[in-house]
């Protein structure tokens, strides 16, 4: 009886593994170093998911010198309130999301895709941010996670697929957080948001590298009048196209139901400047950078 207890107990206690996680590091101007594990699966939520092994720590006091720690957007209901708001409702340096939809855009939200928030303390920067970009590079469903410091500012960051770091190179939280910290006690946690998602609008660089984005053409580039777009690889259909202005407003969008090429769009109305053509095919996207004249 006393053995079947003991089982039953163990059992019970096990943790559960999630089915993706990675680990972000984070390092300061003078080397302090810390790091979390974040991650989503189809039983994760933006709470707390003690399954998962996650612990809340928010009762702990803050490392004086550097701590990140993982938390959740839920209890930051009233946006306009920042920065005055209160700490979330539990810290941690675990966080299980919820499995993303696939395909989900970072920067349409449509559907809205996961998000989970980082607090961090820092003395002394700039603070370097580094993951392994090669588990992102293998999931197309996870093409377009990032990072950012302000919510919904994702044009501003490279998705995890380009890069392996972010420098944070600006002094302090009030110029790098200005809408996004809270003060717990007598500290001021600045605040990252991540996002996992499988599209992502890039100001300066293509989502996808390698294999897919060398095979797509957009020419003439300068265009003025009119643009065209085809692509060398077989068996791959485009489904629609997007042109987007430089602060990620989609101005132009065309559907495609024929596989015929090149794909000719319009232009003519478009102001001079730096457009992003965005080129959506089953399961995967490529962003061109075009200029306009």
């Amino acid at each position: 009886m006393k053995q079947f207890l003991v089982i039953l107990l163990l059992s019970h206690c096990a943790l559960t593994q999630e089915e993706f996680s990675f680990t972000l590091y984070f390092e300061d101007a003078v080397g302090n170093k810390d790091s979390l594990i974040l991650g989503y699966d189809e039983n994760g939520t933006q709470l707390l998911d003690e399954q998962f092994g996650e612990v809340d720590i928010s009762d702990q006091p803050w490392d004086s010198v550097f701590e990140v720690r993982a938390s959740n957007l839920l209890n930051y209901t009233d946006m306009e309130a920042w920065p005055s708001v209160n700490p979330p409702a539990f810290q941690s340096k675990k966080q299980i999301v919820v499995q993303p939809e696939c395909p989900s855009g970072c920067y349409t939200h449509t559907p809205e895709p996961p998000s989970l928030s980082i607090g961090i303390k820092a003395k002394n920067f700039p603070i370097t941010i580094t993951w392994d970009y090669t588990i992102f590079e293998q999931d197309t469903c996870l093409y377009g996670t990032h990072i950012s410091w302000e919510q919904f500012a994702m044009s501003k960051v490279p998705a995890f697929t380009l890069n392996s770091s972010l420098l944070f190179e600006l002094s302090g939280f009030i110029n790098y957080f200005s809408e996004s910290y809270f003060i717990q006690e007598s500290d001021t946690i600045g605040i990252l948001w991540l996002q996992f998602c499988s599209e992502h609008f890039l100001s300066t660089q293509e989502i996808i590298q390698g294999d897919h984005s060398d095979k797509v053409m957009v020419y003439p580039n300068p265009a003025s009048d009119q643009i065209q777009i085809t692509i060398s690889e077989e068996n791959k259909t485009i489904r629609s196209v997007d042109i987007m202005d430089f602060n990620s407003n989609r101005i132009i969008k065309k559907d495609f139901t024929q596989n015929d090429l090149p794909k000719t769009i319009d232009i003519t109305k478009l102001h001079a400047g730096v457009y992003f053509v965005r080129i959506h095919f089953q399961n995967y996207s490529i962003t061109k950078k075009i200029l306009k004249i």
